[in-house]
């Protein structure tokens, strides 16, 4: 019995040793997958009330991302995020973000928004496609590789929205009503966004 006791510990710690070993490696391959530029349909949307405290929500119908990883190999890093509407006063909202890759899970951490930070933990993520779900969502999200290049300079800072440039077409596609002007969605204000996806437990409760 004595021998045995000191044999099993031997055991128990080799195990943990590789265990420990395995999870971090695949977090590392995955982050390398990670890192680059995607497109698709990420699920996010803004609010908007008006000037005369209309409320509207706007649901973006594509979005490009890009992770950069801290170092090469790193399991986190930050990254950029733009999403593209075709209706409402901005065609873009634009935001920074912290990612990490810990035990297969993904965190998403936006400093200028908090309540966008969420943990994808249910995906399928190859060097072509990432899809999947955030946590405690129903639906899901779907991704695709456009490049593994990381230099993504086109925005820079950290936190914005892109006005089209003619309020007017808010009003033309129907999204107005005759109490609803062009100088209520100039005056109006971002009021909230998110992303529905995540949320669709949240409304059920």
């Amino acid at each position: 019995m004595k021998k045995i006791l000191p044999i099993l510990g031997s055991l128990m710690m080799m195990l943990s040793v590789f265990f420990f070993t395995s999870c971090e490696s695949t977090d590392t391959s995955r982050s390398v997958i990670l890192s680059g530029q995607w497109r698709g349909n990420f699920g996010m949307y803004y609010s908007y009330t008006t000037s005369t405290g209309r409320q509207y929500i706007f649901n973006s119908y594509d979005t490009y991302i890009v992770f950069y990883p801290e170092y090469d190999y790193a399991t986190y890093g930050s990254g950029k995020q733009v999403d593209y509407y075709d209706e409402g006063p901005y065609d873009r909202e634009y935001h920074f973000f912290y990612w990490e890759m810990k035990n297969g899970r993904l965190y998403l951490d936006y400093p200028y928004d908090r309540n966008l930070n969420t943990v994808i933990c249910e995906y399928h993520l190859n060097n072509r496609r990432f899809y999947g779900y955030f946590e405690n969502a129903s639906e899901p999200f779907t991704l695709y590789k456009l490049s593994d290049y990381y230099d993504w300079n086109v925005y820079s800072g950290n936190y914005g929205y892109y006005s089209s440039g003619n309020w007017s077409y808010a009003k033309s596609r129907g999204i107005g009503s005759d109490s609803t002007n062009v100088d209520d969605f100039a005056n109006g204000e971002i009021t909230g966004h998110g992303n529905r996806f995540a949320e669709k437990i949240e409304a059920a409760k």
